[in-house]
């Protein structure tokens, strides 16, 4: 009886089980045609898309394609550099301009993406940001922390600046011509025992600073930090904590009499130069801006002396420091003895530093503007009651020293308009400020009768420091050398927590032996990590203390004797010789498993709170995960990360940056970051299992039927190890493409495989037409395939004809099956008749049948029916085939010999 079979071969090319035991619908060659929607259809070749990439003698290797509105184009590199150009979609001709189209000339690798109208490469150096605009991109160099010197300025008495005076009357104190930082408030409305009404006091003190407040003065300790404002509102290259000097300790002279109270207070101006300019990040920072911290207090606010009395006013402070880089001289004031009872109680200085040491909260005091500015005076840009009310400014929030220290990611890529770095090495910050504005001087004292005058000329010393770092990877030391006008030591403050320990020089230019130079140890001690900011610190304390001395009677002080005061000066631990040079400062940490990831539609910034750590792993790629991980969180996990121990997916905070999870999807290996693909249901990659898919929480291996034993075909494994992938959106296929693997001697293929089947296919057809991949580039929902031979012609995989309009009927592809045993291996049986069943458009097929016995021994039939056989093979071989053509099977009438009937 015969049976009736019918074969399709939809499970394309496959090696297991072995042929003794394989299914009669597979095959063993499948070229140029792959089975999908329940028939064979021909594999459409790339159409040109760029005609020649071999210019001017210079053959470019497309990198890139930047969409941006309704332009196109592409970023390329040759020998010599970075390039960009256009194409002609008419004529498919490159279009570029060697001279004025050269980007940048890179070291290393290159990686490249683009956020909006920015492109972002990356290569040994660091990151190089183009912006398009006006028919050009513009290098936007990374962004740069603001340079700026801040200072203090107050006038004093006309020629008595420095001197200590004996006044009798408060009129000689306050001379017509005394105008500037001098605050005074006078009232009339005095109560009885004025100096023991602690309400009286304190209010009259509380006025005086608010005049000195709505004048924009500044009169006690505290600390200025300027930033980057960006667009969205927050805040990045902030600046260390500026410690600031306008008073040390008294700034408050009260005379109180039965019938007027006068309180008097010493303020100072703030100065600031900045000199970088930002307008070429305009769109990008919105404004550079002063904070400050509230001023410490110097006197108690809660109670006032027992018993008043008559005591010499320390009214110390800077009042006039310049740049560090040119400094001017500073003055430090000490007024004399007034016929002035002091009210007012000192803050105890171990009070008075402690809160000094604990400031982290700073508010908005003004702008700055983008462009630079010189001898910006700050009490011109704000508001009247600005500093009366400057808790209720904004504060800065999420102090991130992090964005000053270069970063040097191995890969980039954007997701949601952020941008996302992996494998990043991350410097080790080495930059400095002056961090004190207390002036590095030398002090003299020039008596004359009743005065002393106290006169500071400036130094500006070359300093080096020295920082001890402990990292996740070991201890590193950076090594600066700054000149600057200020004393260092007094206080220092580096910016990272992990900052242990600090060093610093004080070179003697000039002196050397050798490769050495002399240099004092001026400051050798342990950091203290900050308890409200991201850094650690050193502070010695107030730089002058003082010996309070009481009066009571004006001729019983000598002030020439009496008066002991102690000004912060550099101590010397010890001299020697130091390397003449600084050690270069190649430290960095490799962050190998964090993603890095930058603010909404701005590239340059990456906050802490964008950092992530994923896994324990190396991170060796990550990719867009597009099907939900499970019912009902469509789109929690968005990314997939691929690390050396596992595969992770990644969430979604609440303020939309990336969060690692605690669990791994998987603990599938990929062994060629190049293989991972993004398709539009599922994720593709490579391990030593075959080709992987990811689809939610499922990592399947989808070449199974490709692990068995190594045919004509090689190894499948073998041959994705060093593959990268093409995704055909339009008909759902992978290209794998390996350009260094061959068929045979000369003769090259890859594979193909479709996403809608399963099944695999081998093509040979782009070689026969001069078109050998080198590498592809992605376009969603374009892919592009660059030759690298035909002057680096670029194909594309979208942009082919319609299948029913492409002209092209020269396609010439093939298929052969494994043996055949038609549901019985061990039985003879003869084909009676078959028929295959296509659509061929008029194209050609021939047929060769082959028959065995043994799997090793093949013969050819020349015709049906005959001598039966266990096993059988079929070659179809097809020509002048068009794209439409299709092939769906052969039916085959077989009649199986019987051998146990009974004789």
């Amino acid at each position: 009886m015969n049976k009736q079979h019918r074969l399709n071969y939809e499970l394309g090319i496959t090696n297991v089980p072995n042929d003794a035991a394989c299914p009669d619908n597979a095959l063993s060659v499948a070229s140029g045609m792959v089975f999908h929607d329940d028939a064979y259809h021909v594999v459409q070749r790339p159409k040109e898309a760029i005609e020649s990439m071999h210019i001017d003698s210079r053959s470019f290797k497309l990198l890139y394609v930047h969409k941006w509105n309704t332009d196109t184009r592409y970023i390329v590199s040759c020998s010599d550099g970075v390039y960009w150009g256009t194409c002609n979609e008419q004529t498919h001709s490159f279009n570029i301009d060697t001279t004025n189209n050269k980007l940048f000339e890179p070291t290393g690798d290159i990686n490249v993406t683009s956020i909006g109208k920015i492109v972002i490469i990356t290569d040994n150096t660091g990151i190089k940001y183009f912006k398009w605009s006006q028919d050009k991109y513009t290098n936007i160099p990374p962004l740069t922390a603001p340079s700026f010197d801040i200072w203090m300025e107050g006038s004093l008495p006309d020629d008595s600046r420095g001197q200590w005076e004996w006044w009798s009357r408060l009129e000689e104190y306050l001379p017509s011509t005394r105008a500037g930082a001098t605050v005074v408030y006078t009232t009339r409305d005095v109560p009885e025992n004025p100096l023991n009404n602690a309400d009286f006091v304190l209010g009259g003190y509380a006025a005086v600073k608010r005049v000195a407040d709505r004048r924009g003065l500044f009169y006690e300790p505290f600390f200025a930090v300027i930033a980057l404002e960006l667009q969205d509102g927050s805040y990045t290259m902030i600046s260390q904590p500026y410690l600031l000097f306008p008073s040390f300790q008294d700034n408050t002279i009260t005379q109180i009499e039965a019938s007027e109270a006068t309180f008097i207070l010493e303020g100072k101006e703030l100065r600031i130069n900045q000199s970088i300019d930002y307008t070429i990040y305009e769109g990008i920072v919105k404004d550079v801006v002063l904070f400050v911290s509230k001023g410490v207090e110097l006197y108690e606010t809660s109670f006032i002396r027992e018993t008043p009395r008559d005591t010499v006013c320390s009214m110390w402070g800077i009042s006039a420091n310049g740049s560090s880089t040119s400094p001017s001289e500073t003055y430090f004031h000490r007024i004399g003895h007034i016929r002035s009872s002091m009210p007012l109680e000192r803050r105890k200085i171990t009070e008075v530093e402690e809160e000094i040491k604990n400031t982290s909260v700073f508010y908005k005091l003004c702008s700055l503007g983008l462009s630079p500015v010189n001898n910006f005076k700050v009490e011109d840009h704000i508001g009247r009651t600005t500093l009366e009310n400057l808790t209720t400014s904004d504060r800065l929030n999420n102090i991130d020293y992090f964005s000053h220290s270069q970063l040097i990611p191995s890969n980039l890529t954007s997701y949601n308009s952020r941008l996302l770095m992996t494998s990043v090495r991350r410097s080790i910050f080495g930059g400095y400020s002056d961090f004190c504005s207390f002036s590095s001087s030398n002090v003299s004292y020039l008596e004359d009768h009743d005065h002393r005058e106290i006169v500071v000329t400036p130094v500006t010393n070359k300093y080096r420091y020295e920082v001890t770092i402990e990292t996740e990877h070991g201890v590193e030391t950076v090594s600066i050398d700054k000149k600057s006008g200020n004393r260092q030591g007094l206080y220092f403050y580096y910016p990272d927590p992990r900052a242990k320990h600090v060093c610093i020089y004080r070179i003697h230019e000039g002196v050397t032996q050798g490769d050495r130079v002399e240099a004092d140890l001026i400051l050798d001690t342990d950091l203290v990590e900050h308890k409200g900011l991201n850094g650690a610190y050193y502070f010695h304390g107030m730089p002058v203390t003082f010996k309070e001395i009481t009066l009571t009677n004006e001729d019983e002080v000598d002030l020439q004797v009496d008066v002991e005061d102690e000004i912060y000066e550099e101590f010397v631990y010890a001299t020697g010789y130091i390397p003449l040079t600084p050690p270069v400062n190649n430290n960095t940490e490799w962050l190998e498993n964090y993603i890095l990831q930058s603010e909404v539609n701005n590239p340059f910034v990456f906050f802490a709170k964008g950092y992530i750590k994923v896994g324990t792993g190396r991170i060796l790629g990550i990719t867009v995960n597009t099907h939900a991980l499970s019912q009902g969180q469509y789109g929690q996990h968005p990314v997939i990360v691929f690390e050396d121990d596992a595969i992770w997916p990644v969430a979604i905070n609440n303020e939309g940056y990336l969060a690692a999870v605690d669990q791994p999807i998987g603990r599938e290996i990929c062994n060629n970051p190049l293989s991972i693909t993004q398709t539009d249901d599922a994720v593709f990659f490579s391990s030593e299992k075959g080709l992987m898919r990811i689809t939610g929480r499922d990592v399947v291996c989808v070449s199974e039927q490709l692990n068995g034993k190594n045919g004509e075909l090689g190894s499948f494994q073998q041959y994705l190890r060093n593959a990268f992938i093409a995704y055909d959106y339009r008909d759902s296929l992978l290209w794998i493409i390996n350009p260094n693997h061959e068929y045979s001697p000369g003769v090259k293929y890859h594979w193909v495989y479709s996403m809608k089947s399963g099944a695999f296919a081998i093509y040979l057809d782009l070689y026969y037409w001069q078109i050998a991949p080198s590498h592809v580039i992605n376009n969603y929902p374009d892919t592009l395939i660059q030759s690298s031979i035909g002057d680096g012609k670029v194909y594309s995989l979208l942009t082919r004809d319609n299948i029913n309009e492409d002209p092209d009927n020269n396609y010439v592809v093939g298929l052969q099956t494994r043996p055949i045993k038609f549901d019985n291996g061990q039985a003879l049986k003869t084909i009676m008749r078959m028929k295959s069943i296509y659509d061929l458009d008029g194209g050609e097929l021939t047929i060769q049948l082959e028959a065995s016995n043994d799997l090793e021994h093949w013969f050819v039939l020349r015709h049906l029916r005959g001598r039966p056989w266990k096993y059988y093979r079929l070659t179809y071989s097809f020509a002048n085939l068009t794209p439409a053509a299709t092939f769906t099977g052969t039916t085959f009438e077989v009649q199986e010999r019987r051998t146990n009937k009974l004789r």
